[in-house]
């Protein structure tokens, strides 16, 4: 698997205009060890080295009021330090080669290009809705229509067949009282396409993963099954705040690794962690499926590709599937908000997409149109910048990505030189 590029998001201000941007610096490790090596020898990248470049090769093929805009891309000659500035910008934070990580530190000197350093420039937000909601300053009146930009922003990407792979509160920027714009693409891809150029999942707290991803021998690998676990990642979001958590996950990797296993694991471990119930107030809401709620669908696939492994998903069967209780839900919400009708509604159609059945899960397309007539749309539709380049901007038509459209990318947008 290639290695996840570094990057660096600086706050900085732009000169002509005085605005406020912010400057995300990447930096390619298998570009500067392929240097490192030997400075004067002829190099031949290998395609795992172009992976830095699809974040803002995907950004620059989106247009969505609820995705952010790429606006510019700057090449940073011999890397961002105190001496080599931007000419776009000027940096209103600290960016010198001491704050930086110390494998970027050594490895400066050996970059292969001047431009191994690229910065791409985004809009800068000062809030996310992790730092929003902890502070009580997002509530559940707002759900509906952060809730139609989340699942709207997710149904243009995955009609175009990519996926974020990232949703999460810190991922979702705040650009008014209820406008939302999704950020964090560093892990965002096309599965079906070359898997070269699939970045690596961050290194980040997996309570938003879908159970799916915390079960051995079912990771997704199709762009249907990374779709699924974004609706997956997005109505944990909406529903923690419904549910108030004030900036705690609704999961935790434990649980959902209990309720994959099915009912009985996850009892046995409430068992043995009461705790878990008191910090995540949604293992009230989790009961066993019943019969006909069985996942019936998943143990036929099974039988078709192999009858030792529909043997072994009968017996999971067996073990009860968890699911999340509507009304139990819809009860913990109308607590939490007084019984506001909005916020139950909300709540009746984040559950469908809770489902712990992959299969089960409706799609973001389908969960935008329940949420049209909850009063989320038209606040949705309003633009989040007046004054934005967003507005009137062009994007290129899509091409999927691969070896010779990043190395087009790359040398034309980033300033890259290749040797």
């Amino acid at each position: 698997m290639a290695a996840a590029p570094d990057a660096l998001v600086l706050r900085a201000t732009k000169l002509r205009t005085g605005s406020a941007c912010a400057l995300k610096c990447i930096f390619c490790p298998a570009l500067a060890a392929r240097g490192a090596a030997s400075p004067q020898a002829p190099r031949t990248y290998p395609k795992e080295a172009y992976i830095a470049f699809v974040e803002p090769f995907i950004l620059s093929h989106v247009l969505h009021e609820a995705v952010v805009p790429l606006l510019g891309t700057v090449a940073c000659p011999n890397g961002l330090t105190d001496s080599t500035a931007p000419p776009l910008v000027e940096r209103t934070a600290p960016a010198t080669t001491a704050s930086l990580p110390q494998k970027q530190h050594q490895q400066r000197r050996w970059f292969p290009s001047s431009s191994t350093f690229y910065a791409i420039e985004l809009p800068w937000f000062a809030r996310d809705l992790q730092n929003a909601a902890a502070t009580g300053r997002v509530g559940a009146s707002d759900a509906a229509a952060i809730a139609t930009q989340l699942f709207s922003a997710l149904a243009y990407l995955h009609r175009r067949g990519v996926v974020h792979r990232a949703v999460a509160p810190w991922n979702i920027r705040l650009a008014g009282a209820c406008s939302v714009v999704l950020a964090g693409f560093s892990a965002a891809c096309t599965p079906d396409g070359d898997a070269a150029f699939v970045p690596p999942l961050p290194a980040v707290p997996a309570s938003h993963w879908a159970p799916e991803q915390h079960a051995p021998g079912t990771a997704p690998h199709s762009a249907a099954e990374w779709a699924r676990c974004d609706v997956w990642a997005a109505a944990c979001v909406v529903a923690e705040l419904l549910v108030g958590t004030r900036g705690c996950p609704l999961f935790c990797p434990r649980l959902l690794r209990a309720m994959v296993l099915g009912h009985d694991h996850l009892t046995q471990l409430l068992e043995r962690r009461p705790g878990l119930r008191a910090r995540y107030p949604i293992t009230a809401c989790l009961r066993a499926a019943q019969a006909a709620e069985a996942s019936a669908p998943a143990v036929a696939a099974a039988a078709a590709r192999a009858p030792a492994a529909a043997e072994q998903q009968s017996r999971r069967a067996l073990e009860a599937p968890v699911v999340v209780d509507e009304e139990a839900l819809c009860q913990l919400v109308g607590c939490r908000t007084g019984g506001s009708e909005q916020a139950l509604e909300v709540a009746r159609v984040v559950v469908r997409a809770l489902a712990v059945e992959p299969r089960a899960r409706p799609s973001a397309e389908a969960v935008v149109e329940q949420l049209a007539g909850l009063g989320g749309a038209a606040l949705a539709r309003q633009p989040w910048c007046a004054d934005s380049k967003h507005k009137g901007r062009s994007v290129p038509e899509w091409t999927p990505i691969s070896f010779v459209a990043l190395h087009r990318f790359a040398v034309r947008h980033c300033g890259f030189l290749f040797k």
